[in-house]
């Protein structure tokens, strides 16, 4: 299954304002979200479950473990 990869010339009207706000937090836009783009509710979604593991009791460094566990379980290459 191929899954586009959105540009700014492809990425669905209502999705533009999530992927600026994911550009000002991290200085780019991950594949992921580009990919996400293509059902803004999906995408919407995504940010919000982000911001709610951010306002979790666990700190930054637990986060990112937590993260990096999720990496490792999936096999993901980035």
């Amino acid at each position: 299954m191929h899954f586009p990869l959105n540009t700014e010339d492809t990425v669905p009207e209502a999705a533009i304002p999530m992927l600026q706000n994911t550009q000002e937090a991290f200085g780019m836009v991950p594949n992921l979200e580009r990919v996400m783009a293509t059902a803004p509710a999906l995408l919407e979604s995504y940010g919000t479950l982000w911001t709610l593991f951010n306002s979790t009791s666990f700190n930054a460094a637990e986060r990112q473990i937590v993260y990096q566990a999720i990496n490792v379980e999936h096999n993901c290459t980035y």
